[in-house]
């Protein structure tokens, strides 16, 4: 296998960003498929029927049970230093210290959207009925597989490797970083009419126009994804910077590239094929 190439910001002299790397070196197409599918044009025209909202959000409600017993196991995985470091008496905490802040937060999250996601589904007569194996979307079982892997890294035991946290957290921020995306995308369809009474004649009865769209793109969960983004390109410069030259960004990329791409496959195959 040939080596890979150069991060761009390597290449330029800039500090090195593994979140924009992963970005950049996306093909187009994947992650259109990732962000821009059907259903989410659907959602965002007012078009999505309830049957098709409905059964994304009841396989949505599954990835958030898997989701949270990922972020149980990486807390495990994170080495938080026993004694602040340098500089921390100053509002820069370690690096492990906030990345354990942000999963609490995530946990809390995501906790408190199921619990807003079931009473709007009740509110607007969507059945979030368990979907049974064959009736999971495709995307679904990759996912439980990909937050399962956490998990197995911390049931292994044994000495963690540098950096245990890495995997895991590339995970999350990819797939909250897809879901901000696409939302976001959703909501750029809306038209300029944004009353909610414009919404009531929605297949969906205005369910994803009037409320989840504008949650899942709202400014203050971009905030939450970016916060991450920053915390986990400072965590991998440290751990490169710490490695005494044994550890590159090339490495890390490898390390990670995998994570990224069945996170893309992942939520291309979780959204609901539309008529």
């Amino acid at each position: 296998m040939p080596p890979a190439p150069a991060p761009a910001e390597e290449q330029a002299g800039k500090p090195f960003s593994l979140t924009s790397h992963l970005l950049a070196t996306t093909d187009p197409a994947t992650w259109q498929a990732a962000t821009q599918a059907p259903f989410l044009r659907a959602a965002g025209e007012g078009r999505l029927p309830k049957r098709d909202l409905a059964l994304w959000l009841a396989n949505d409600r599954l990835y958030v049970h898997a989701y949270m017993r990922a972020v149980g196991c990486l807390l495990s995985l994170v080495d938080v230093p026993p004694v602040p470091p340098p500089g921390s008496e100053n509002g820069d905490p370690a690096v492990e210290s906030q990345i354990v802040d942000w999963l609490c937060d995530a946990l809390a999250g995501v906790r408190r959207e199921e619990r807003w996601f079931v009473d709007a589904a009740r509110r607007y007569g969507l059945e979030l009925r368990l979907p049974g194996a064959g009736a999971k979307l495709p995307g679904l079982p990759l996912y439980e597989r990909l937050f399962e892997a956490v998990g197995l890294a911390v049931l292994r035991g044994g000495s963690p490797p540098p950096c245990a946290w890495l995997e895991g957290g590339v995970l999350l921020w990819a797939t909250e970083k897809c879901y901000l995306e696409a939302w976001t995308w959703a909501r750029s369809l809306k038209g300029d009419d944004t009353s909610p009474s414009s919404y009531e004649g929605d297949a969906d009865g205005g369910a994803a126009r009037k409320e989840f769209i504008d949650n899942w793109s709202s400014d203050d969960f971009r905030a939450f994804v970016d916060r991450f983004r920053d915390v986990l390109d400072r965590g991998v410069r440290e751990y490169i910077s710490g490695s005494g030259g044994e550890v590159t960004p090339e490495a890390v990329v490898v390390r990670v590239q995998s994570v990224w791409d069945a996170v893309l496959q992942a939520e291309i195959g979780f959204w609901p094929v539309v008529e």
